[in-house]
């Protein structure tokens, strides 16, 4: 009898030829999320840059106004003592402060055509707030430690809770200190102005970008479909 040759079973076979697969859904859910990733980047980068130029635009103008008006103050301050001065020794003293009033109302115009409300009145001798003279002027509240601070200061600029006082010691007020105030929002108008239009202009960049780039995603999607 012949022997037969036992054969074993093949537990498995390799094709001739390695046919390449193309998976098709992984392919394009990768293509999806890096589109996606990629608008957002932009988006981002598009946000940090404009609040970034807004920002910066807003704190230096911010700056400059500040010390545009600080010159105004002080100069105003200082001629306002000489005239002081000048009244004090041409009148008597009935009329001297008639013509302050007077005098005090031709300074406050001129910060009234600039768009700008002033206060000028005094710090006396017993750390009191005052009027000057007939002279109408709203008067702030100022702490204790503001004045002491202004004493001790005698003349220069201070800001103080959204104020910002230029004063100078006036020998012919009875060494009471002259001071002119201002509020900061009123002077601050433009700038703030300047911050809502960088606001709008940033959000119209963004939306423009969306705009752009989102045409760009939908068609590189639609070509992977097909």
């Amino acid at each position: 009898m012949k022997r037969h040759k036992r054969t074993w079973p093949k537990l498995f076979s390799l094709p001739s030829k390695i046919n390449t697969v193309r998976f098709t859904p992984f392919s394009l859910i990768s293509s999806w999320n890096l589109q996606t990733i990629l608008v957002f980047v932009i988006i981002f980068i598009t946000c940090i840059s404009s609040s970034t130029i807004a920002y910066i635009g807003y704190e230096k103008n911010t700056q400059v106004v500040i010390r545009s008006i600080e010159q105004q103050m002080q100069l105003s301050t200082e001629v306002m003592i000489e005239k002081i001065s000048m009244l004090k020794s041409s009148t008597t003293n009935e009329e001297f402060y008639k013509k302050l009033s007077y005098v005090l109302t031709l300074n406050q115009r001129k910060f009234n055509s600039l768009g700008l409300q002033p206060m000028q009145f005094v710090i006396t001798k017993e750390k009191g707030v005052e009027k000057l003279g007939d002279f109408s002027s709203p008067l702030p509240s100022l702490p204790r430690s503001v004045i002491e601070q202004i004493e001790k200061q005698k003349h220069g600029i201070l800001h103080f809770q959204g104020l910002t006082l230029s004063f100078a010691p006036s020998v012919d007020l009875n060494n009471q200190i002259y001071v002119l105030a201002l509020q900061k929002e009123d002077y601050l108008q433009s700038v703030l102005e300047y911050r809502r239009i960088s606001i709008q202009v940033s959000l119209l960049t963004i939306l423009l970008t969306s705009f752009i780039v989102l045409p760009s995603l939908n068609k590189s999607l639609e070509t992977w479909n097909m």
